[in-house]
């Protein structure tokens, strides 16, 4: 009986405070806005022995619910030893794997000979950190 009566005070306004003349107003929520980068979402996954690699990643691209497509594969060879997998916004993916095939090309014009998989990871290394005050 007293949640029944604490109930009636409070619709009734006599919950021990003085009522309220104004009525309580949200704020209206934010359309989303338009932004530069969208997570395309995926899953990549590498697995090292001593002596083989296991790369692996899913096909679908995709934006918050909507699938765009099934068949867009994450994975990009570089050379006969060297693979490289990125997740997250496809365009940055793209266009980071054409840099690397280019600068791979100019690693074999200059040296006559296809970059180790040790000059590859120096390469990815220092690309990724040339653009690390890129918003």
């Amino acid at each position: 009986s007293s949640d029944l009566s604490a109930q009636k005070g409070a619709v009734s306004g006599r919950s021990g405070r003085a009522p309220s003349r104004f009525i309580a107003m949200q704020a209206p929520k934010e359309q989303p806005r338009w932004g530069p980068y969208v997570d395309n979402g995926g899953t990549c996954l590498g697995v090292a022995g001593e002596d083989y690699v296991v790369v692996a990643a899913d096909t679908r691209l995709s934006q918050g619910y909507s699938i765009h497509t099934r068949n867009c594969s994450k994975v990009t060879q570089l050379t006969d030893k060297c693979v490289i997998a990125s997740c997250g916004m496809k365009s940055d993916a793209i266009t980071l794997h054409k840099q690397l095939k280019a600068r791979i090309v100019m690693y074999e014009h200059q040296h006559r000979r296809p970059p180790s998989v040790t000059a590859i990871a120096q390469m990815l290394s220092t690309t990724l950190y040339y653009k690390r005050f890129f918003p």
